[in-house]
């Protein structure tokens, strides 16, 4: 039987890392962690959907220069979406003409196993939540 190679520093770190986020949280089970995974999953994807609202709007939350365009936020709908480790419930933000139309999670899509892929993928590889926003 092959012998499993020496773990990178990186991988190292990774499961460090992890373990600290385990210990935290009080994690005692896998089912636990599916939870804490599809919590942190859902959150990181309302940043994302907030950042693009404030690229279509031209101007971040709470920004008190004068605007260039009379549309603004109007809050947030619900939206039931697919996962790898079941559904999450996202806000997805909305704008006052209803002119914004998220990319990363598009109108009528239900699904986003693939992005949730990619999304746990970089926070496996240590990245931040500001960092995969």
């Amino acid at each position: 039987m092959a012998r499993r190679p020496k773990p990178t520093p990186e991988e190292q770190k990774r499961r460090a890392l992890m373990m600290e986020v385990v210990k935290e949280l009080g994690i005692t089970d896998a089912n636990e962690l599916y939870i804490a995974l599809r919590d942190m999953f859902a959150g990181t994807m309302e940043d994302m959907l907030m950042a693009e609202l404030d690229e279509h709007l031209g101007y971040e939350k709470h920004d008190q220069q004068p605007k260039e365009t009379g549309n603004r936020r109007n809050g947030t709908t619900p939206k039931k979406v697919r996962t790898n480790t079941g559904e999450v419930e996202l806000n997805v933000p909305r704008d006052r003409d209803g002119s914004f139309t998220p990319q990363l999670v598009a109108k009528r899509q239900n699904d986003v196993s693939d992005i949730e892929s990619k999304v746990m993928s970089m926070y496996a590889k240590g990245l931040s939540d500001r960092d995969i926003k």
